[in-house]
């Protein structure tokens, strides 16, 4: 059995896993959409990573948007002794994929990949 884009994704982001028809629908067409961003917006080749990319990139995209009405994670919450504060963290992202997990390990993906690509000069 061929391991699937969705697989991946259930895989590296289990919280996403889930057998609603709906909701599986609304992952195919963020996989489709993510599939179509990454063969046409990098320059690089993921080859034999090009799943794992799409996956990695579609849990960015699908976090992002379940933490739409949270102001894209950056609501930070601490918790001392009994006492939970939360506020809201002015630090600004270096880019878009550092708002969350899956959009950093996209990024260290890319980054590992052009590196590999690159000949050993001396």
């Amino acid at each position: 059995m061929a391991t699937t884009i969705r697989d991946i994704l259930f895989y590296l982001a289990p919280e996403f896993k889930t057998t609603d028809e709906t909701e599986l629908n609304r992952i195919d067409w963020f996989i489709s959409d993510t599939t179509a961003e990454v063969s046409q917006n990098f320059g690089i080749k993921f080859g034999e990573r090009t799943n794992k990319a799409i996956a990695f990139l579609t849990a960015h995209y699908l976090t992002l948007a379940i933490e739409d009405n949270n102001s894209a994670g950056l609501i930070v919450e601490e918790t001392i002794n009994n006492t939970t504060r939360k506020f809201w963290n002015s630090a600004p992202a270096n880019t878009p994929y550092s708002l969350t997990k899956y959009g950093v390990q996209f990024e260290q993906l890319k980054k590992s990949t052009i590196t590999r690509a690159l000949p050993f000069i001396i």
